[in-house]
């Protein structure tokens, strides 16, 4: 995972992650530039959930240290983030302050609205970041994000033809009807979200990062807050027949144990991803998995 995925998670503390294949940081909490030193410089992208503290307050450090630490000050930042968010607006007010101080490197942002799509051309096949809507924030929009990759595969009708069949297929019908091109999910992020019941967003995903701030239903019907919990994760990755399930945004309330047990009750209900694991501060902590 580390390979792939560096990152923080601790619900009301802070939140976000760096996706090492497409240079680009999901959601901006405190901690990134002492986790990740000197590989700060790779990011060229960040996206951001919604405006909450715990989910934007690392972004000044970040750009701070950009500016000042030995390395390549001229690689841009883009920060994409949800179109009428009033916090990340402050924070774009505070930040130009910087920008009009000598900032060495363009420092640029893009409202984004559900639907949008964001090219990331550093990648070896077609890479674009998809914002979907999640529910969390009230009086504006929150947003999750697809990190998709274009590939070609077999329509539909042909998808049981062996090898050799395909070849004559394309010289008889031509390539486009055999062949459709499709966004495949590499890494779906929901940042901080009430559980989703449509699971389309998620569906086939190789990674889906979900808020899973509670153990059940129950506990979130108590709190009366807009986060996700462990049991309907597991149903959501059941359902959208994702590869890899990792739980975020727990609440430091519970301990390992907790968080075990759950798991293991939605379990029963929903069984297993192929692969299962949570972050907990800036550890992954893989689980027993269907593939296990």
């Amino acid at each position: 995972m580390q390979n792939v995925l560096v990152g923080y998670s601790k619900a009301l503390y802070a939140t976000w992650f760096y996706y090492k294949p497409a240079r680009l940081l999901l959601d901006a909490g405190e901690g990134i530039v002492h986790v990740l030193g000197k590989r700060i410089f790779g990011i060229r992208k960040v996206f951001l959930s919604h405006g909450h503290e715990d989910h934007i307050a690392g972004l000044p450090s970040l750009v701070n240290l950009r500016n000042l630490s030995n390395g390549d000050r001229e690689i841009p930042i883009e920060v994409h983030h949800p179109a009428g968010d009033p916090f990340i607006r402050y924070l774009k007010e505070y930040l130009g302050k910087k920008q009009d101080q000598r900032l060495r490197y363009s420092l640029s942002w893009h409202p984004l609205e559900a639907g949008d799509t964001v090219p990331v051309e550093i990648a070896r096949r077609p890479v674009r970041v998809a914002a979907f809507p999640v529910a969390h924030t009230r009086g504006w929009q929150s947003l999750g994000y697809r990190v998709e990759e274009q590939r070609q595969v077999l329509r539909p009708e042909f998808a049981e033809a062996e090898p050799r069949e395909v070849g004559a297929l394309i010289a008889e019908r031509g390539r486009a009807a055999v062949v459709e091109e499709v966004w495949h999910p590499l890494l779906v992020y929901t940042g901080d979200c009430t559980p989703p019941e449509d699971p389309a967003p998620f569906r086939g995903a190789d990674v889906l990062l979900v808020d899973s701030t509670f153990l059940d239903a129950d506990e979130l019907e108590e709190s009366r807050q807009r986060h996700g919990h462990i049991d309907a994760s597991l149903r959501l990755a059941a359902e959208a027949g994702v590869r890899h399930l990792v739980l975020v945004h727990l609440s430091n309330r519970h301990g390992k144990r907790e968080v075990l047990e759950a798991v293991d009750r939605a379990a029963e209900r929903h069984g297993r991803p192929p692969r299962l694991g949570y972050f907990y501060e800036d550890r992954y902590v893989p689980l027993r998995g269907a593939a296990d």
